[in-house]
């Protein structure tokens, strides 16, 4: 009798492993089928709003559709991947000049002091082109993931900036070191040297997450969203 038990425990356990990797096995079925589903998906020109990261004038870098080109005038991108574009208040459609004089897209020449508001960035204040957004701190940060993407600082074109490429497609972004405009009275600092760029969640109340870099480091931190900085968006 014990001997029929032991034998019975250890069907058992056979069992069980091998539901386990039946299991196993469909989950895997099932992610190759999603991952089969998204490469067709693209390859057809099925994203969101009817057309593929490449139709959009996007790349793929580390799972995100990103821009190749900074936002200019609100709803518009830069004409050239080295372009600065315009520089955006935290939570403003208002672009403001990437180099001097200082001049707004309303044609105001007169710094905005006012502190933005929300805890977001309003769909309304979205300055990217249509099917476009800011990207979340999240998304800036999977930039900085060296396990799927390399990093470099560079010069393309004799403007200086930041190299990002996806580890496994090879596709890249540049995002040019355009500078910032100061929080308090909207002077121009840091062009060629320093990148600036704006994700949509903030910190706090005064600050706001972005990514910055130069030629030696990459960070994702915050800072007064009172300041101007460049906008590459993400596909919606």
């Amino acid at each position: 009798m014990k001997k029929i038990a032991e034998i019975f425990a250890l069907c058992c356990i056979a069992l069980n492993a091998q539901a386990q990797t039946i299991t196993n096995e469909k989950e895997l079925q099932q992610r190759q089928a999603q991952i089969k589903q998204q490469l067709q998906d693209e390859s057809q020109g099925k994203h969101k709003f009817g057309q593929s990261c490449s139709q959009k004038g996007g790349a793929y870098v580390n799972s995100v559709c990103w821009a190749t080109r900074n936002v200019s005038l609100p709803g518009t991108f830069a004409d050239r991947p080295e372009s600065a574009g315009m520089f955006y208040q935290w939570n403003s459609a208002v672009g403001w000049t990437s180099t001097d004089p200082l001049l707004n897209s309303n044609s105001a020449t007169k710094w905005n002091t006012i502190m933005p508001d929300n805890s977001e960035w309003k769909g309304v204040n979205n300055p990217c082109p249509q099917g476009w957004r800011v990207p979340t701190q999240g998304e800036l940060k999977s930039l900085l993931d060296d396990t799927k993407v390399q990093n470099e600082w560079t010069t393309q074109n004799t403007v200086n900036g930041r190299k990002f490429t996806d580890k496994a497609s090879r596709a890249s972004i540049f995002f040019p070191a355009a500078g910032s405009r100061n929080w308090k009275d909207g002077s121009l600092k840091d062009v060629g040297d320093f990148g600036c760029y704006w994700s949509s969640e903030q910190h706090n109340g005064l600050f706001s997450y972005y990514l910055y870099f130069f030629n030696k480091e990459t960070h994702v931190s915050n800072f007064s969203r009172s300041a101007a900085q460049s906008v590459r968006c993400v596909a919606e």
